[in-house]
């Protein structure tokens, strides 16, 4: 297919009534089908996007989308948010993180879904942002008054570019991409952060958050 094809086959209206269901599949085969891109069955992709269809996860939309409530709030959905609470602790455990990560623990940790990767990088930093203005309100950190225009976050030539996006997004001016090397797997060496660290502090920047990458994109 070629840019804008679909607005060839489409009509350039909305139909002004319903249509058969056979119309709905013979467009879907004929013109939806031919411009979609399958990036877990074809082996070019290299295993670059985790497969995110599987069967337990097709069943689980099909009962959210028949129960269809409204989770932003307990009292709107008391089970959808206790779920929410319980499962995110299991994977908590999962991933051995310590017991302040928790939402049934005493303290401010806790998890929430997203509802994408880069709305969790957004919601990540913007969090970051108000923490280091409270402790420099409060005291608690010395130094340059932080704002967007001083804090400077890092993550390494292999992160997902949602992070670059989240900076722009929030008016955070530097993010410092930190260059790895394949004698090393490409990870992150903590000699090579805190030399961007001491080189970011050198011109007068507020290191703000460091982003990590673990497996692929």
């Amino acid at each position: 297919v070629k840019p804008n094809y679909l607005s060839e086959l489409l009509p350039a209206s909305a139909p002004a009534s319903s249509e058969s269901w056979t119309k709905i599949i013979s467009d879907l085969n004929t013109a939806i089908m031919p411009g979609l891109t399958n990036w877990e069955s074809s082996s070019k992709f290299f295993a670059y996007f985790k497969p995110h269809a599987s069967y337990p996860a097709v069943l689980g939309e099909l009962l959210c989308a028949g129960l269809n409530v409204m989770g932003f709030d307990w009292i709107a959905s008391p089970a959808c948010t206790e779920l929410e609470v319980v499962v995110l602790d299991w994977l908590a455990k999962f991933l051995t993180l310590p017991s302040k990560f928790y939402n049934l623990h005493e303290g401010p940790g806790g998890s929430v879904i997203q509802g994408s990767a880069g709305e969790a990088a957004i919601v990540v930093l913007l969090a970051a942002i108000i923490r280091k203005q409270s402790e420099h309100r409060a005291g608690k950190k010395l130094g340059r008054n932080p704002s967007r225009d001083n804090l400077v976050v890092f993550s390494s030539d292999q992160t997902h570019s949602i992070i670059a996006k989240a900076c722009m997004i929030l008016g955070i001016a530097h993010h410092h991409q930190i260059k790895t090397r394949p004698g090393q797997y490409y990870a992150l060496q903590a000699a090579d952060l805190q030399e961007a660290i001491d080189d970011e502090i050198a011109l007068g920047r507020v290191p703000l958050a460091v982003v990590i990458t673990t497996g692929t994109t």
